[in-house]
């Protein structure tokens, strides 16, 4: 090995070090998202300070999104091809940093404001696109202190904070590492400035003026059945595995309406086959529910099937991804109402269609903005349901993902939207991880994945707007602007000034 490859080789390193520390975060604990913000910087900060080629900074985003993308192995079970899709996804998002970043022939001014910028900025841009993992490392963040600020800045936000001051400890590092040869007490004061950032917009997010209390506490509970996936595939083919999924779901329903709850969740998935529907028409009572004679309040079911097949362009057949949901009251009936996906994830849904019905439903003094599976991890379709709605649900499955930690992963992403919205959060997972979440964020129970029982918390619906959903989602958007504008700036003033000084010499 020649000297002079030695420093691209600590580059890379460092960058692979940075995808597996983002995976970590992701996977298991949000504090590695700290050490893999400062890996990253230290990787791409020589070459937006002209200390190294210019095409590093491209090489060492891809390197470690890439990394990143290979530790998601939860997606081996939909087959290889969609898991090569994810990991080339994220390889794509980490080449749209790097030329986000790539610096001109002098060296970036600002760095740490250009690095912050650019990693929310591709965060912001994954959640526009159409394939449905827009992850967001300020999520990995809500069972810690400094959630609050998502309040303010969201998840996308978050990230950048947690960017700048990633790289701002890697330059006091790297000023350290030379011997000081930059002056160290500049370095300290900038890694401080962005400490003292997020410290604020964490205690902004903390008064929040335009939430109110919608109406009393009211207690929920979630139905967790843990019924793994290939036991839903044999229900399909077989009446004992068929009785075996239904009678979990229905005995554990039954005890859910025994209960004080006011409001009883079943997850995405919650039995092995659709409910039939016929417009608002009442069908029979749901087998193994208690008599009548009390009120029972509300339960959502959702089966994760169809209803119906239609046929679309070119004579292919498409079915609905519809949720049937149950309003329970003193006459236990089945279909009252339905929720279709709106959100389709291209390779693992494709026999389905996009949904049209409104993900909001009301029943007395319930106002529920109901999110299934993957359209939890989209900011922007939460902000929307806090509108009109007092309470959050999340209903899905996750038995596909087996005991890979990406599970976590979903179930933090969906977190975070109460943190967002300032609502309280329901999140019922038919494989689990079930949670119970307050409209700021606290964790208020939880069941683990593949157990089967009861889950039940007292929530208080929210109304009123967060800083983020009256400002702080255009955050994304304008590090996207801001980002492009700064990556398109220094090619156009050295080809203006290039033309200016042709046409002298002409």
């Amino acid at each position: 090995m020649t000297k002079s490859r030695y420093p691209a080789l600590v580059r890379f390193l460092w960058a692979s070090a940075a995808g597996c520390l983002l995976a970590q975060a992701y996977l298991h604990h949000g504090l590695w998202a700290w050490p893999a913000a400062v890996a990253l910087a230290m990787a791409v900060g020589p070459g937006l300070q002209g200390r190294a080629p210019r095409r590093s900074v491209v090489v060492a985003c891809v390197l470690c999104f890439t990394w990143f993308g290979l530790h998601g192995w939860g997606f081996l079970y939909y087959g290889r091809l969609l898991f090569l899709v994810s990991v080339l996804y994220n390889g794509l998002a980490g080449l749209l940093v790097g030329l986000l970043l790539l610096p001109g022939r002098s060296p970036c001014r600002y760095p740490v404001l250009r690095f912050a910028l650019a990693f929310t900025a591709v965060e912001y841009a994954r959640q526009l696109g159409p394939f449905g993992f827009p992850l967001a490392v300020g999520a990995t963040q809500v069972h810690l202190p400094w959630r609050l600020a998502m309040a303010v800045v969201g998840s996308f936000g978050l990230s950048g904070l947690i960017a700048a001051v990633g790289f701002a400890t890697a330059e006091l590092l790297r000023t350290f590492a030379r011997q000081g040869r930059n002056r160290p007490f500049r370095q300290a004061l900038a890694l401080a400035g962005w400490v003292a950032a997020m410290a604020a917009v964490t205690l902004v997010g903390g008064w929040q003026p335009g939430l109110e209390r919608q109406g009393d506490p009211q207690i929920a509970a979630i139905v967790q059945g843990g019924i793994p996936t290939w036991l839903y595939q044999a229900s399909q083919g077989s009446q004992d595995a068929a009785l075996q999924v239904e009678s979990t779901y229905f005995g554990l329903s039954a005890q859910a309406l025994q209960t004080d709850a006011d409001l009883v969740v079943l997850p995405e998935a919650a039995l092995h086959r659709p409910i039939p529907v016929d417009g608002d028409r009442a069908g029979e009572p749901l087998f193994g529910l208690p008599a009548s004679g009390r009120q029972y309040g509300l339960v959502a079911v959702v089966t994760g099937g169809y209803r119906e097949v239609w046929t679309g362009p070119r004579g292919s057949d498409l079915a609905l991804y519809n949720s049937a949901l149950l309003f329970a009251g003193d006459d236990p009936r089945r279909i009252l109402d339905a929720v279709d996906k709106r959100l389709l994830v291209p390779v693992a849904e494709a026999e389905f269609s996009r949904g049209q019905t409104d993900p909001f439903l009301s029943w007395e003094d319930l106002e529920l903005g109901v999110l299934i599976c993957w359209e939890s991890l989209y900011p922007r379709l939460a902000r929307d349901l806090a509108r009109r709605a007092s309470i959050l649900l999340v209903l899905t499955n996750d038995a596909g993902f087996q005991m890979a930690p990406v599970t976590l992963t979903h179930a933090r992403q969906a977190w975070s939207r109460a943190v967002e919205c300032g609502r309280p959060l329901v999140r019922a997972a038919q494989a689990g991880i079930s949670l119970l979440v307050d409209h700021r964020g606290r964790l208020l129970d939880q069941m683990d994945l593949f157990e089967s029982g009861l889950l039940s918390a007292a929530i208080q619906p929210m109304r009123g707007w967060t800083w983020f959903t009256l400002f702080g989602y255009l955050i994304g958007p304008l590090s996207l602007g801001g980002s492009l504008v700064w990556a398109i700036a220094s090619p156009l003033r050295r080809f203006l000034a290039n033309h200016r000084a042709s046409s002298r010499t002409a």
